[in-house]
């Protein structure tokens, strides 16, 4: 009798100990899946910040660019139009000039 209750009991003892055993490895498994999922998140939320400061820069870079050009587009069609003014000073001051002098021519012939 008492030997079938050591037998019983070593069985109760492995039982639980193969229960406990599973437990902790469930457990194990678990908190290495939600440990795993929290660092997935973490990554993708660290590329996300990522993708975004780079996008920033080159759009910083490219804004620079067009305003560069545009400054210089401005540049040149303000020298166009200075150098056009200057024509039409130039002819409007010939033309002043001209008539000056055949008044001057006028009035000095007769």
């Amino acid at each position: 009798k008492g030997h079938r209750q050591l037998m019983e009991y070593k069985e109760c003892k492995q039982a639980a100990v193969r229960i406990q055993t599973a437990f902790r490895c469930f457990s194990h498994t678990k908190a290495y899946a939600t440990a795993r999922s929290r660092l997935v998140q973490l990554q993708a939320v660290w590329r996300g910040h990522s993708q975004l400061m780079s996008y920033r820069k080159t759009y910083a870079s490219i804004a620079m660019i067009q305003r560069m050009g545009r400054g210089m587009i401005v540049r040149q069609e303000m020298a166009r139009q200075h150098a056009a003014a200057v024509k039409v000073q130039a002819c409007f001051r010939s033309f002043a000039d001209t008539k000056r002098y055949q008044a001057a021519r006028k009035s000095l012939i007769g």
